[in-house]
């Protein structure tokens, strides 16, 4: 269900969660202006919690650090115009092992494409990052990977984002 939630409420249920899961070694930084965000939070709060215990398993004795970052998300719309990009405020939730959070980029540019995201997983970690892949796509955002960092760029305002054309197949890049 899509609605405005506080972020401090959707990142303390996050933390009970985790803590009720065995997992107490998570820090947060939040380095944002947006107090509030349009957006599915219960979807949300399970991606989050999906990360972490990802991270927690490959690194059981290690600081998680979950970050908030302001940022923008660019989406493509060949419809309106050449080379026209929709710009919006955007969320970069991070979870990373450590203490430091990743450079930011300026822009995240959404990759607007109909196709699966995979085949099927093989661990339960896997299964839990392909529902993730699922959720940020569903919320028209961004997500990435590297060792020991996960990061997903969600729109600040969800119902911004979805004009009924961004489903439809044409708004595939390269199409």
């Amino acid at each position: 269900t899509v609605a405005s939630c506080k972020l401090w409420d959707l990142l303390e249920a996050v933390r009970v969660t985790l803590v009720q899961k065995g997992i107490k070694n998570t820090r947060l930084q939040l380095s944002t202006q947006h107090k509030t965000l349009t957006c599915d939070a219960k979807r949300l709060q399970t991606m989050l919690v999906n990360a972490v215990t990802d991270l927690h398993a490959k690194f059981p004795d290690q600081i998680l650090l979950i970050g908030a970052e302001d940022t923008e998300l660019h989406y493509p719309l060949s419809t309106v115009g050449p080379n026209y990009i929709k710009k919006l405020a955007a969320l970069r939730l991070t979870v990373i092992r450590g203490y430091r959070l990743p450079a930011l980029q300026e822009s995240y540019l959404v990759q607007l494409d109909g196709t699966a995201i995979r085949e099927l997983p093989d661990t339960t970690q896997a299964v839990n990052l392909l529902e993730n892949e699922r959720i940020i796509k569903a919320h028209y955002g961004y997500s990435g990977q590297q060792e020991g960092t996960l990061y997903y760029v969600v729109p600040v305002a969800l119902r911004e984002v979805r004009p009924k054309d961004l489903d439809k197949t044409y708004m595939e890049l390269g199409a």
